[in-house]
């Protein structure tokens, strides 16, 4: 009977491994697994926009937008948990400025512009 219950607590536990391992693999598509896009476009006149991305855990670096150019990124969503965060840093000639891009407790969107 001890060995039926370890097999049980056993796979339970491989399930729930499985499960939130596949929640943190950024790309994976699943039924389970909800996903975000989030598309920046530079409308400055004449003028480069440098964004830098972040979670977190995940950076996803410095991007130029050139007038008119749009950057477009995809991430999962907590779905668990309900606190995916991601935050941007917009620079252009002299001014910075931060704003957070994606709450997930305030945006709904799937496409986020």
């Amino acid at each position: 009977m001890a060995a039926l219950e370890n097999n049980i607590v056993l796979s339970w536990f491989m399930l729930v491994t499985i499960f939130v391992t596949l929640q943190m693999i950024d790309g994976v598509e699943s039924s389970i697994i909800s996903r975000a896009n989030v598309a920046i476009s530079n409308k400055l006149q004449n003028k480069d926009l440098i964004i830098h991305c972040k979670d977190r855990v995940r950076d996803d670096g410095y991007h130029s937008l050139a007038p008119n150019q749009r950057y477009i990124f995809g991430f999962t969503i907590d779905s668990i948990l309900n606190r995916t965060l991601w935050f941007y840093r917009f620079i252009w000639v002299n001014e910075i400025h931060y704003f957070d891009i994606y709450i997930q407790k305030r945006d709904k969107c799937k496409t986020c512009e």
